[in-house]
């Protein structure tokens, strides 16, 4: 073999070395500040609130259009048809003023059971009886959107760009807990939303579910093919709450928000470093 082929070679090995030690998968950073830097500046982020239905037993994703309520009205009515014993006063500062007495009940919507009921006078306008004006029950993902969870953030390692065929790290950092104390339209939710998992797709399409700790959690990928490679990141969250409101008559009640999953995702660049002989 001539000098300057293997002089070809002995660079090609030290380029690849300025990445990783020939062999040998670079050592895992101890934390984000240990060799993980955010996702490439200048990559386009998208971030978007998908939430699934507690009462989805297949566990799937929706669009959180339910809420974790359901409030039923009913006009009260008597066995003779009369309901004389319904008629009642809805202002007692409004004399000669008659209002109807409907039943307002709150039902949990994932189980069905019934969470309180009250009864509300209704004036009486026209001659007859209309259903009492109800706050429409915030639907999940209009709770999720007050509760303000945070998309998760995506570091590597290799920082900028990886090489095909080492090890890259991929890391996905949220907080692991957040507090709750929300009100939409009259309805009032408390407690603490925590991360259950990350979901990290490194560009194949798969998003795999990883564990977290304190917040991050870890993959290893090794690229196989160059270009750009769309990395994805998915936050799951769950939620304590109790829900106070109208039909709760003053107590608060424990609801199930479902699941929340925010995306983030970013292009990363893979590179293919090849040896070149030199006749």
């Amino acid at each position: 073999m001539s000098r300057r082929a293997l002089a070809a070679i002995v660079a090609s090995i030290a380029f690849l070395s300025a990445s990783t030690p020939l062999g040998a998968a670079p050592a895992r950073p101890a934390n984000a500040g240990g060799g993980f830097e955010p996702a490439p500046g200048g990559a386009e982020l998208s971030v978007e609130l998908d939430v699934a239905d507690p009462g989805d037993p297949g566990g799937g994703t929706g669009g959180g259009s339910a809420s974790p309520i359901r409030v039923e009205v009913v006009a009260l009515t008597s066995p003779d048809g009369t309901g004389a014993e319904h008629l009642c006063t809805p202002d007692p500062n409004v004399p000669g003023q008659l209002g109807w007495s409907y039943l307002v009940i709150t039902f949990d919507a994932a189980s069905g059971s019934e969470l309180g009921r009250e009864v509300v006078c209704v004036a009486v306008r026209g001659g007859r009886p209309e259903p009492p004006s109800m706050a429409v029950p915030p639907t999940l993902l209009e709770l999720w959107r007050a509760v303000g969870v945070p998309a998760p953030a995506i570091a590597t390692d290799p920082a900028t760009e990886s090489v095909v065929g080492i090890d890259t790290y991929l890391r996905a950092i949220s907080p692991a807990s957040i507090d709750v104390a929300i009100t939409v339209r009259g309805y009032s939710v408390r407690g603490i939303a925590r991360l259950v998992e990350h979901r990290i797709d490194p560009g194949d399409g798969v998003a795999r579910p990883h564990p977290v700790d304190a917040g991050r959690s870890t993959a290893t990928h090794v690229y196989e093919t160059k270009g750009v490679h769309r990395l994805r990141v998915i936050g799951v969250w769950r939620a304590d709450v109790t829900m106070t409101g109208p039909g709760f008559r003053g107590r608060s009640t424990t609801v199930d928000l479902g699941r929340a999953l925010l995306r983030t995702t970013t292009d990363y660049r893979v590179v293919e470093v090849r040896s070149v002989l030199l006749p």
